[in-house]
C-alpha cells in the first residue's frame, strides 16, 4: 500500500515501527528491518544480535518442544481497541480439515 507515492509498510518497517514476518522473502523490506535494527529504533530499542531465541516453551509447569508452524489464515472479525474493550480478532484457518483441524489443534495445547 502506498500514500502519496510512498510504500507505507517500507516507512514503518524503517523507522522500526513494525517487524518483517519471519517467513518474508521481501528483500528491500528485510533490508530496511536490519537498518532499523542497527540503528536500535522504537521496537528494536533494546535489540541484541548476540542474544539467542528462547528454544523452551511450557505449559502447566510441563517443559514443550518450541515449533513455529504457520498456517494461512484469514481474520473474520476485529474487535475493540478501546478503553473498556480490549483489542481482539478472529481467525478462520484456510486449510482442508475445517472444524476438526481447528478442534484437533486446540487439543494440543
Amino acid at each position: 500500500m502506498s500514500i502519496n507515492g510512498q510504500d507505507v509498510a517500507h516507512s514503518l518497517v524503517s523507522e522500526g515501527l513494525a517487524k518483517v514476518d519471519d517467513y518474508s522473502t521481501d528483500k528491500a523490506l528485510l533490508s530496511a528491518q536490519s537498518s532499523a535494527q542497527s540503528s536500535r529504533k522504537n521496537l528494536w530499542s533494546t535489540y541484541d544480535p548476540s542474544a539467542q531465541p528462547e528454544e523452551e516453551v511450557s505449559h502447566g509447569g510441563k517443559k514443550l518442544e518450541a515449533r513455529k508452524e504457520y498456517v494461512d489464515v484469514v481474520v473474520s472479525e476485529v474487535r475493540g481497541g478501546t478503553e473498556t474493550l480490549p483489542f481482539s480478532f478472529s481467525v478462520q484457518i484456510l486449510k482442508n480439515g475445517g472444524m476438526s483441524h481447528i478442534f484437533s489443534l486446540s487439543l494440543s495445547l
